[in-house]
């Protein structure tokens, strides 16, 4: 799924066309454009917590392997005509994770900057261990002994917690691992469903539509009921079919099953996040961006709506931004906009496109126009960027989203959780 982040697009040329007179009166006018009329208040920043599990330090144990990537032309194979799109044309990445969270506890894989799966598997325990593998997995699932089940794609097998494998048996045909309680999983694939408890033993197969929306609810498989309002429909480890019923359910909920609990379900939808309770109450945030301050702290930017962006830090400063882009030639996407990519201090940097814009205590301090060399030099060495919708997974118990991102320093796992 495409991260609504803008820093792959460039406009080449203008700086020359214009000079640095002409580029001086831009930066003025974007400035002006940018200052808020009136600060908001960042109420999203009053509905969650936010706080820093871990990082990963570049290099211990994953290696800070940039990828540069360039974007095409248009042709019969790419609708999109980036040419035409403000911003860099070429750009680095850094690596990232894609994450997946079980009652057993916290994996990942790693991925190049371009969201390619690497052959490693990054075990999240309480000292982090990276383990190579023999080619790239398709999925894989936390045990609680700190070891992982791995997914690929003729064998299942099982790591212990220093990476040695440990078991090995024949995948029955699915591409994706949902890890239950009991240190079982859940091997899917587009019509059918396997349960392999803790010890291997694979029970099925049984017809399951519901690939990318199934979630685990103690060891049984399970996912919203279509369009019936109140109703989850569960796959049990035995095979048999069961409708969980939420009559406290007001409204159909939207997106696709995260997690249930005895008194509140989670969906989402790419980086929409839903929380329904049993009270009545419903909550919903849209996800930008996550990070880390230069004090290490973590952060989160929450669009708050078309205009602004919520600003949220562990270290308890809430503040709001403005992420509206304007340029008259550009019309794609249809509500284009800036980015928070880092958080210094008392200063916040904002990115998208062609137009980077550094806000102190809410009002822009300094604004400039991004080519290729000024993406290098004054944005990518700050930036942090979540590594897309997978590097977003949920804890089944309590709701705990636990989100990826990549910056300057290394990988940072971040933990984000409703408000009571």
């Amino acid at each position: 799924m495409n991260f609504p982040f803008s820093h792959r697009y460039s406009l080449l040329g203008t700086l020359l066309c214009f000079g640095v007179c002409v580029l001086a009166i831009r930066q003025d006018r974007i400035l002006q454009a940018q200052e808020p009329q009136a600060l908001r208040k960042p109420e999203n920043c009053y509905k969650v917590d936010v706080w820093k599990i871990s990082k990963l330090e570049w290099n211990r144990p994953l290696k800070l392997n940039l990828s540069e990537i360039n974007l095409l032309p248009s042709t019969g194979f790419n609708a999109v005509d980036y040419s035409k799109i403000p911003g860099p044309k070429t750009y680095s990445a850094r690596p990232g994770l894609s994450l997946s969270a079980s009652p057993g506890g916290l994996a990942g894989t790693l991925e190049d900057g371009a969201g390619r799966t690497q052959p490693t598997a990054v075990l999240l325990n309480e000292t982090p261990r990276a383990i190579p593998l023999p080619v790239e997995p398709y999925s894989l699932a936390a045990r609680s002994d700190g070891g992982a089940w791995v997914l690929f794609g003729e064998k299942l097998v099982r790591y212990d917690a220093e990476g040695n494998l440990k078991q090995s048996i024949r995948n029955p045909g699915g591409t994706r691992l949902v890890g239950v309680s009991g240190d079982a999983v859940w091997i899917l694939s587009l019509d059918y469903a396997w349960f392999i408890n803790a010890e291997g033993v694979i029970k099925g197969s049984w017809r399951w539509k519901g690939f990318l929306d199934s979630a685990g609810v103690g060891t049984s498989l399970c996912k919203l009921e279509g369009s019936i309002r109140q109703r989850i429909k569960c796959l049990e480890s035995s095979g048999k079919e069961n409708i969980v019923t939420l009559k406290w359910l007001q409204n159909k909920p939207s997106g696709s099953l995260l997690a249930l609990t005895s008194d509140m379900l989670f969906t989402g939808d790419s980086y929409s996040l839903n929380r329904y309770r049993k009270n009545g109450e419903s909550d919903r945030i849209v996800l930008q961006n996550v990070g880390l301050t230069t004090q290490e702290d973590a952060f989160v930017s929450i669009l708050a709506n078309e205009d602004w962006a919520d600003v949220c830090s562990a270290n308890r400063r809430f503040y709001s931004v403005p992420t509206k882009y304007t340029n008259p030639s550009f019309e794609f996407p249809p509500i284009p906009q800036l980015t928070v990519v880092a958080v210094e201090g008392e200063r916040t940097l904002t990115y998208g496109y062609d137009r980077a814009i550094w806000y102190k205590n809410g009002h822009a301090e300094k604004s400039f126009v991004v080519d290729e060399r000024r993406y290098r030099n004054d944005v990518f060495p700050h930036i942090w960027m979540i590594n897309g919708s997978d590097s977003i997974s949920v804890k089944s118990s309590d709701g705990t989203m636990v989100l990826a991102s990549s910056g300057p320093s290394g990988i940072a796992l971040i933990g984000l959780r409703w408000k009571p």
